[in-house]
């Protein structure tokens, strides 16, 4: 329970320092994407739906840092070892791997890559790879 709660408050971290790429990755995806662009000027303006993702974003991160908690007490359990500035070094290194997958489905969608998904990933490799493992302990 208490790596569920970790990973809760790592998610609301997360969602804290990821408001403002958040916001400029909303928009940069919106305009770098045609089909979207066309979507959205046509049912909603952009300042909405910016306002709808950073109005959202904290309790999503909060939600997936629950699960990765949920995770990381399984792993702590079947492969313990620290590593890498960490308690657990298969975790953080599984963080670091998934890390990317936020930047290259932005990279697909708008055909370009963006400064602010890349903070994203450092973000989450940051937050969910060493900030949770702490927590939990």
């Amino acid at each position: 329970m208490a790596d569920v709660l970790a990973g809760a408050l790592a998610g609301m971290v997360m969602g804290v320092l990821s408001l403002a790429p958040m916001t400029i990755l909303v928009s940069e995806v919106v305009l770098g994407a045609p089909t979207l662009r066309r979507r959205v000027q046509a049912g909603v303006s952009l300042t909405l739906l910016t306002l709808a993702a950073t109005a959202t974003v904290a309790a999503v991160w909060a939600i997936v840092g629950a699960f990765l908690g949920l995770a990381y007490g399984w792993v702590f359990r079947h492969v313990p070892g620290p590593g890498l500035l960490s308690p657990n070094v298969f975790f953080t290194l599984l963080m670091c791997l998934a890390a990317p997958v936020l930047p290259l489905v932005v990279i697909a969608v708008t055909r370009r890559w963006t400064w602010s998904s890349i903070v994203l990933g450092a973000l989450f490799a940051g937050t969910f790879g060493w900030l949770l493992p702490y927590l939990a302990q």
